[in-house]
C-alpha cells in the first residue's frame, strides 16, 4: 500500500473538521430555507443563482455538510428540488 494513502487514510476527525471550517461561504440562505417545500426551494435558488450547476451544487453541499442530521424525506424532497430546477433553468 502507498505510504501517503496511508497516512491520507489515518486523519483523525478533529483534523478533518480543522480544515473545513477554513472552508469560505459566499451564499448563506435564509434560516430553515432547506426546510421549505421543493418548489420554494428550487424558485430560490433559481433566484440567487447564476446556473443550474451551481443551484445543484449549494443543494449537495447542504446534503453532504448535514447528512447526519437530514431524514430520507428530506434528501427526497431535496431531489425534488433538483427536478425543478431543471425544468427552471430549461425554460429561460
Amino acid at each position: 500500500m502507498n505510504k501517503k494513502y496511508y497516512k491520507l487514510q489515518k486523519v483523525s476527525m478533529s483534523e478533518e473538521e480543522h480544515w473545513s471550517k477554513k472552508i469560505i461561504v459566499f451564499w448563506n440562505p435564509p434560516l430553515g430555507f432547506f426546510d421549505e417545500s421543493a418548489e420554494n426551494i428550487a424558485h430560490g435558488l433559481k433566484d440567487d443563482s447564476v446556473s443550474l450547476a451551481q443551484a445543484i451544487e449549494r443543494i449537495d453541499t447542504y446534503i453532504s455538510r448535514n447528512e447526519s442530521k437530514i431524514s430520507g424525506d428530506t434528501i427526497l424532497r431535496l431531489n425534488k428540488a433538483k427536478e425543478l430546477l431543471y425544468k427552471l433553468f430549461c425554460e429561460s
